[in-house]
């Protein structure tokens, strides 16, 4: 989609049961559970290994919130851009959960998701550029940009593949970054230039 917007996502997301959403797509497992339109339940930690760590993973958050995987009504899941391996793995996992509680499954962009997470900011006004950022290795990200206009957001360039210091020099104006160290990384690059 070109515009997001959370507002309607989170009143569909209200009215949808208990959600389980999963992010491996990078080296930290991401992971939340929301009910009734809200996040009930939080967890992320670097994984050696998607597949051997998620479920323990999954069984922490779920029992954190006094949840069991009967009662979730849909998962959603990360679909990238990221590791290869960890969203295969991600994906599996969130399927054969699916499969097993007799729930629906839905795929979701993850620098989508990451954009409308960071449109919550009171920095995220009008004009204002977002830009998730995930590291890709050998110097190079995962990206896009998107502008905050009123209410929604307006996603400017396709999901990107590329040096960081390439993508830094690009970018105008006011600009949020969100993720982890390699989007810092980013702030500064672009703060010298």
């Amino acid at each position: 989609y070109r515009v997001l917007s959370a507002e309607p996502l989170l009143a569909a997301g209200a009215k949808a049961g208990v959600v389980l959403g999963l992010d491996t797509g990078s080296s930290v497992a991401r992971m939340g559970l929301v009910s009734g339109g809200r996040v009930v339940a939080a967890l992320a930690r670097p994984v050696k290994s998607h597949g051997a760590d998620l479920p323990a993973a999954v069984d922490e958050l779920l029992s954190a919130a006094r949840v069991r995987i009967q009662e979730l009504s849909a998962i959603a899941v990360g679909t990238g851009p990221g590791s290869f391996t960890g969203l295969r793995v991600g994906l599996s996992y969130a399927k054969g959960i699916a499969a097993g509680a007799h729930i629906q499954i839905v795929g979701i962009p993850s620098l989508d998701a990451m954009a409308l997470c960071g449109s919550s900011s009171p920095a995220a006004r009008p004009g204002i550029k977002i830009c998730p950022i995930l590291d890709a290795r050998k110097g190079e990200v995962y990206t896009s940009l998107y502008e905050v206009v009123t209410d929604a957001l307006e996603k400017e360039t396709d999901d990107l593949v590329i040096p960081l210091d390439e993508f830094a020099s690009r970018i105008t104006g006011e600009v949020l970054f969100v993720g982890e160290s390699k989007a810092e990384d980013a702030r500064v690059l672009v703060v010298r230039n």
